[in-house]
């Protein structure tokens, strides 16, 4: 079995990141009750709190009728660039029409609530707070102040000012976020809010975990690291930049969705050249219905290996068993599976993530922790594997 330390990374930045821009990019559901809002220019000039390229952040907004109830998430898509070439592709991909990611989660008991949605366009998942030169270009990694302008600004504008009740979310790159600011943003709350938990999705994997210490020095991210993490890394403060470690100290609420998707599985195998390369051919012929590979035994087994770390990873940590946390970690195979229809399908015991979320939200304040684990795949008979009936609804998918 491979060290649990090992789940939380991802192998190369190309890869990975070329497929959460690309999830990013994805049109929104066409709901015409959304808007998208600049933050006030002459603010943002006060503040410093501009995008890579200067240019004036904001966020998409959805007024709710449930008073006090909101729902905040981060736009998913690349996390951080550690380069010239990484930050200039970043940069460039930032700078077309900003477009809604669409989460289910407003939707079923979520809808009434009022949604806010975050523009990511820092370079850094809006923990950064720095500007530098790259490429021969002044980059502005200000992320750090986005995040702060934009939740002071929902205090001043909207209704925020008097919430009573907090959701942080987010899904891929936005469920990386969610995992490693769920403290900071804690403290970002206004004083009215009495419930503050967090549903990252999708988001347990880190790129690069070789460039950490550069991309923490890089960005400057020190101000928005959890303090609990910085308390037990406080000489290896870039390992707080890896969901594991982020998600051991928090003491924000959490309920983790995970599936069993290409990247995530790429994480567990990233140190190892030859295990990437199997787990990879692994999970396309096994999982990935576009690709008609024959799925055999030994790569049954790797999938297996890597949910069975997973689990014993999340069972080792000290927040498994305390009261309000939870997750829900599936078999099924679809990294974007909260765009879609599968976040109303996709089950656990008959359990659809839809009901386990809406069910730990409503009895977070006082139950205990609540867990949904994944079925054990049926390494003996690979061609029919999968034990999860709902994940039939994978059919023709990409990761």
């Amino acid at each position: 079995m491979k060290p649990a330390c090992a789940l939380a990374s991802v192998a190369l930045f190309s890869t990975v990141n070329a497929l959460q821009l690309q999830s990013a990019q994805e049109p929104d559901s066409g709901e015409d009750d959304w808007q998208y809002i600049d933050l006030d220019k002459t603010e943002v000039a006060q503040r410093g709190s501009y995008c890579m390229d200067g240019s004036t952040p904001g966020y998409w907004y959805k007024e709710g009728t449930a008073d006090g109830k909101w729902i905040i998430s981060f736009e998913g898509g690349a996390m951080y660039c550690y380069d010239d070439q990484t930050c200039l592709e970043m940069m460039q991909k930032f700078q077309v029409e900003p477009t809604k990611v669409n989460l289910e989660l407003y939707t079923g008991d979520f809808k009434e609530h009022s949604h806010v949605q975050l523009r990511k366009c820092d370079g850094g998942i809006f923990m950064s707070d720095t500007t530098a030169t790259i490429g021969g270009k002044t980059m502005y990694l200000r992320g750090k102040r986005i995040l702060d302008h934009t939740m002071d600004t929902l205090q001043k504008s909207h209704s925020f000012g008097s919430a009573t009740e907090v959701m942080l979310t987010g899904g891929s790159g936005g469920g990386h976020s969610a995992f490693l600011l769920g403290d900071y943003v804690k403290g970002l709350m206004p004083a009215s809010v009495k419930k503050y938990g967090a549903v990252p999705m999708s988001g347990w994997y880190a790129s690069n975990t070789d460039k950490l210490e550069h991309v923490l020095e890089l960005h400057q991210m020190h101000g928005a690291i959890a303090p609990g993490c910085a308390a037990a890394f406080p000489n290896e403060q870039h390992k707080c930049l890896e969901p594991e470690n982020s998600y051991r100290y928090s003491k924000t609420p959490m309920f983790m969705v995970q599936m069993l998707d290409s990247q995530s599985l790429a994480g567990y195998f990233a140190n190892n050249d030859t295990m990437s390369k199997s787990s990879k051919s692994a999970w396309d012929a096994c999982l990935d219905t576009k690709i008609t590979t024959h799925c055999d035994k030994d790569d049954a087994t790797i999938l297996e290996e890597y949910l069975e770390g997973l689990v014993s990873t999340v069972k080792s940590m000290p927040k498994y068993s305390q009261k309000g946390e939870g997750g829900f970690l599936s078999t099924c195979s679809k990294h974007v599976f909260y765009k879609e229809d599968e976040y109303h399908n996709y089950a656990n015991n008959g359990a659809t993530v839809e009901d386990a979320v809406s069910s730990w939200w409503k009895n977070m304040d006082h139950a205990s922790a609540k867990w949904y684990l994944p079925c054990q795949l049926d390494v003996e008979h690979p061609s029919n594997m999968q034990c999860e009936s709902s994940c039939s609804y994978d059919s023709g998918h990409t990761d």
